[in-house]
């Protein structure tokens, strides 16, 4: 079974990283031919920044199971190890929903687990295969049970399928014909699984289209999201007086 994983890379990383070396570039020619030592100054601090931060990054950071501890290491200088025994259970929500043990989101695992001082402190990976690390993660944690495994099996697949079905999608459309649409989509797409929590497609040809899609229920345009805007919850106490609202007129009609 694979141990290692390397971390996902966005975009705006990568595209960081092109335009840091780009200017370091531009920076130390501009000095050989107009000899400004500003010049030279600010190549020098772009190269620093290249070399200690940008690509360290890129091929520093890892994800590693060991035998008896789940090892993260991220650059500058931090070194985590998770035992696999510290871990205490996760589930699928939101990332910044800590109330939940750990939470997932579409490509970030945000693990809980206890310290060395016994106190309960979470940490965020972004691993590029990030089904088979919750795959791999799920199996190694030796406090979940056979049911939480296959939970969470269940759940990595699910994510893998949806990710699978947005991809075929996308290669189904012609880009020629449906230029636009290709365009929106896939930026759609690229925006939520880069952490927006849901994109609005709204045709400029309908005049208020945009006030429909905000303030009606079924809006007009299409809203691409993670997960299924419309969930259900288990009711509480707190929620009786608003189903006797409801249930009310249906009472005063008889039904």
């Amino acid at each position: 079974m694979k141990k290692s994983f390397k971390p996902k890379i966005s975009k705006l990383f990568i595209f960081a990283v092109t335009f840091f070396t780009i200017v370091m570039a531009l920076m130390f020619h501009a000095y050989s031919v107009k000899k400004i030592p500003l010049f030279l100054l600010f190549g020098v601090v772009f190269l620093i920044v290249d070399a200690l931060y940008l690509f360290p990054n890129i091929f520093y950071t890892r994800y590693t199971f060991e035998e008896q501890y789940l090892v993260i290491r991220e650059w500058p200088f931090k070194f985590t190890r998770v035992f696999y025994e510290d871990v205490v259970g996760f589930d699928d929500a939101d990332k910044t929903d800590k109330v939940k043990n750990a939470a997932m989101s579409f490509s970030t695992v945000s693990i809980g687990y206890y310290d060395d001082d016994d106190v309960k402190r979470y940490i965020e990976v972004s691993p590029a295969d990030y089904e088979m690390f919750l795959l791999v993660l799920s199996s190694r944690v030796k406090n979940f049970s056979d049911a939480e495994k296959l939970r969470v099996e269940r759940i990595a697949r699910a994510k893998d399928e949806k990710h699978k079905r947005r991809q075929k999608y996308l290669e189904r459309i012609d880009a020629d014909v449906h230029n636009s649409t290709y365009r929106y989509l896939k930026a759609s797409i690229s925006c939520c699984n880069g952490g927006v929590e849901r994109c609005h497609l709204v045709s400029h040809e309908q005049d208020g289209a945009v006030i429909q899609e905000l303030f009606t229920r079924d809006g007009i345009g299409t809203q691409i999201v993670k997960q299924s805007a419309e969930q259900v919850s288990q009711a509480t106490i707190n929620d009786i007086p608003s189903l006797m609202d409801l249930i009310r007129p249906l009472e005063q009609e008889g039904i």
